[in-house]
């Protein structure tokens, strides 16, 4: 019988069997059952992205993932996440490597900037020092 008309089809008939009509419903309805959900992300009005429902930046995710951690280390480093968005979010970057890596290098760039500005404010160089005093100071 095979794919082509079955017993009982009338020669010059274009109706398919009820059978193959209930397989491809099914194979639709299973399709739709695993259509691709966008990543749990969300971009924050100051521009950082961060994981749905999480404080856990994308940069976060992708510099774990990078340093060779696995999903379930990465949700064991940062409990707030939950393992299918970790797995939906490292999809996410290996799909779009390109920007992604982008956007980390301008993020890094952003917080050296940042960190430079706040270093020229309160140079580091002797912290310790008087932070030490100002204890002694206060016993």
């Amino acid at each position: 019988m095979g794919w082509g008309r079955g017993s009982g089809e009338r020669a010059g008939s274009t109706a398919w069997p009820k059978w193959r009509m209930t397989f491809l419903r099914a194979t639709f309805l299973a399709m739709q059952a695993f259509q691709a959900k966008p990543p749990p992300l969300l971009t924050e009005p100051d521009g950082v992205i961060r994981v749905l429902g999480t404080r856990v930046s994308l940069e976060t995710v992708v510099g774990a993932f990078d340093e060779g951690a696995t999903a379930e280390e990465i949700v064991q480093r940062y409990p707030s996440l939950d393992l299918a968005a970790v797995y939906a979010v490292i999809a996410y970057v290996l799909g779009n490597r390109p920007e992604v890596d982008a956007y980390v290098t301008a993020r890094r760039r952003e917080a050296r900037a940042l960190q430079a500005e706040v270093e020229a404010q309160l140079p580091p160089r002797g912290l310790r020092e008087r932070l030490l005093a100002r204890r002694a100071a206060g016993q």
